[in-house]
């Protein structure tokens, strides 16, 4: 049976249909692998450790090239930082210190210009001691974290990479006292050095003439500390914090010769060292002798090598007393004409210094003091009189 055209047309309509059905669908194209190539340097590794802040322009010069102290203050706005940037030398010691109102709000931050990171910015972190580890300039920034303004007190000190040169004070024997006559000349700096020591309390005075010529005292000491940055002075007390020496420089910005006259004050420590630290630390083996002479040969902290001649009688003691400073060396010796001059060293705990005890007859002796304070030494005959030279050096 033949099927009509039309019927012919449909059945191949349907056929290609299915025909279709039964092909695969049509490929999405592949995509372009993008090529990649090897990082040649490896990253640094993860760290959690704060960053510091970024170098600012605006940061304010410090110059450290004559001085070993700078101290300001101010008043910091909410989330604002205070900036700061000064040349360092390697292995110069610093001690940064700031004082603010809110501790847990403010931080500080330290680092060199080659990234070098000192002091990462952590709240609370006020204060820190180190040595700057290169020749560079270095950043210091003091932020405030508070919702409100936040006022500051900041003291940066570097101690000097060598002492400069400066005339030694020597305070003669039984003197708590120095003086000096001279003449600044015009823009010029004259200085002076002495060793001090913790608790005394020291006053130097500088007068010139004309009185109000313009020439000042600069004090500064070992450890960077600056006495009298705050304002000009000829004037000045002040209680050593330290055994070190502490420098007196007389400047000039006077546009003449200036004639002055420099005094320098130490009393010993204690209210009378000759009369009550002495006689305190006298122990009981040397109560017994009288003391026929008493007599202070060190009350700061200068080095000496003295020689003092005396006489004493039996039954009696001459008393030297000084101050010392540990690890200084101590060397004591005392010789007669009759070889019966002896003596004994009495520490500051009241006891005889091992080797120079009451009955040992010690005439030499030498050792590292091992506890600053107030020495005493007792010279006396081992029989009759004596008429001696006692030698004493401290060295360090």
């Amino acid at each position: 049976m033949e099927l009509p055209c039309k019927n012919i047309a449909v059945i191949m309509v349907l056929t290609s249909l299915a025909l279709g059905a039964c092909q695969p669908a049509a490929q999405v194209p592949t995509a372009t692998v993008i090529p990649t190539y090897p990082i040649p340097t490896p990253l640094p590794a993860a760290t959690s450790a704060p960053q510091h802040p970024s170098a600012r322009p605006d940061a304010s010069r410090l110059d450290f090239s004559s001085r070993t102290m700078i101290s300001g203050s101010g008043e910091i706005k909410p989330d604002e930082s205070i900036q700061m940037v000064f040349k360092g030398d390697s292995g110069r010691k610093i001690n940064i210190k700031a004082k603010i109102e809110y501790s847990t709000l403010g931080s500080l931050a330290f680092w060199g210009a080659d990234g070098t990171n000192l002091i990462p910015q952590l709240a609370g972190l006020t204060e820190w001691e180190g040595v700057i580890p290169s020749t560079q300039d270095y950043y210091l920034d003091l932020h405030n974290s508070a919702q409100e303004s936040m006022g500051y007190e900041m003291t940066i000190k570097m101690q000097p990479l060598s002492l400069p040169e400066a005339t030694r004070i020597q305070f003669q024997p039984n003197t708590t006292g120095w003086h000096t006559p001279g003449e600044l000349t015009p823009k010029q700096v004259q200085r002076f050095v002495l060793g001090a020591m913790a608790g005394q309390e020291m006053t130097i005075r500088l007068t010139t003439d004309p009185a109000d010529a313009k020439a000042y005292l600069n004090i500064w000491s070992m450890d960077g500390t600056t006495y009298t940055s705050q304002s000009p002075t000829k004037d000045i007390s002040i209680r050593l914090p330290a055994s070190q020496d502490y420098y007196v420089e007389l400047v000039s910005v006077f546009d003449q010769p200036v004639p002055y006259q420099l005094s320098v004050t130490i009393p010993p420590l204690g209210s009378g060292l000759a009369t009550k630290s002495a006689a305190a630390s006298t122990p009981s083996t040397a109560l017994g002798a009288k003391i026929a002479k008493d007599q202070v040969i060190r009350s700061d902290a200068g080095l000496i090598n003295q020689e003092i001649k005396g006489s004493v009688i039996r039954g009696e003691r001459d008393r030297y007393s000084l101050q010392m400073v540990t690890g200084e060396n101590f060397e004591v010796l005392v010789t007669s004409s009759e070889g019966n001059a002896v003596f004994t060293i009495i520490g500051p705990d009241n006891n005889p210094l091992p080797g120079t005890e009451e009955g040992k007859d010690t005439n030499n002796w030498s050792g590292s003091i091992k506890k600053e304070g107030t020495y005493a030494i007792l010279v006396g005959p081992t029989r009759g009189n004596a008429t001696y030279t006692l030698k004493v050096s401290i060295t360090r």
